[in-house]
């Protein structure tokens, strides 16, 4: 069976050359039209909180495994949709359900492709998702190592390393002087955001968010409420409240506190202070 162990992890990316994509052709048109569907879909995954792009880029990668269910790309890219649709999703029981099902497609994607950062970095997301963070570390540093410059598996390490509450992990993945190859947005600057936020270094995570519109990032309401909190920790109160109140008008359906309630951890003392900041904001 075509494993697509052309994809190998000591490309400087995970994408495939021009050669690769001629020798794909000639083994099969479907092997080669689901490898060009899961790259665009991979492209696909910020902004995160978009949960409609989230749920046409999921059905693009579960197009691609219907092409060539040998990919190991198609099970990467469906586990690492569904691992955030599953995370916000408030059903719990179909939240679940739905992060049971992304750990077993990421562990088809190792299964297709042992040494593969991107099936590792999606495997590591998912074990992440299930509260498996010692193992999600390891899977995510894995990834890392095998490509350090994927612009996609490093946002996967960083997501994974955010969930897991390893914020150092997550800023070396999010480092904006890392190189970055890849097609489609990076997730980068978000993950370091958060990751300093996370450590205390309140002005670089202000940089990260502020930044986001000059660098043609979406601007998105967890960016204003990070933002927000990281004034608020440096005293600035009026201009945490202006942000928390851009946010609020601007999304006023946004599920601030179950959100920060996923992303961090219980007993953090960055979720408390998040959580009393929302709280405070409602008086």
């Amino acid at each position: 069976a075509w494993s697509f162990s052309a994809l190998r992890s000591d490309h400087p990316n995970s994408h495939a050359t021009d050669l690769e994509r001629v020798a794909l052709r000639e083994h099969s048109a479907l092997s080669l039209q689901a490898l060009n569907l899961a790259e665009q879909a991979q492209g696909m995954m910020f902004p995160v909180f978009d949960f409609e792009r989230q749920r046409l880029a999921h059905g693009m990668f579960r197009h691609a495994i219907s092409l060539d269910d040998k990919f190991f790309g198609g099970y990467a890219g469906a586990s690492q949709t569904l691992v955030i649709l599953g995370l916000f999703n408030p059903d719990k029981n179909a939240s679940a359900r739905q992060l049971r099902e992304a750990a077993e497609l990421a562990e088809r994607a190792v299964e297709l492709a042992p040494s593969n950062a991107w099936a590792i970095a999606a495997n590591a997301q998912g074990l992440a998702g299930l509260h498996e963070y010692p193992a999600a570390i390891k899977r995510a540093q894995l990834a890392l190592d095998l490509a350090p410059n994927d612009g996609h598996v490093l946002d996967l390490v960083g997501m994974a390393a955010i969930l897991a509450n390893d914020p150092e992990l997550a800023a070396m993945a999010s480092d904006p002087e890392r190189t970055r190859n890849g097609p489609g947005r990076f997730g980068s600057r978000n993950v370091w955001g958060v990751s300093q936020l996370m450590l205390g270094k309140y002005e670089n995570a202000i940089e990260a968010f502020s930044g986001a519109a000059a660098a043609g990032a979406p601007i998105s309401a967890p960016s204003l409420l990070f933002q927000a909190v990281a004034h608020d920790q440096l005293g600035e109160k009026d201009k945490s409240e202006a942000l928390l109140l851009e946010m609020r008008s601007t999304w006023p359906d946004f599920p601030a506190a179950f959100v920060v309630d996923v992303v961090f951890h219980d007993g953090t003392s960055l979720k408390r202070e998040i959580l009393r900041i929302l709280e405070a904001d409602q008086q």
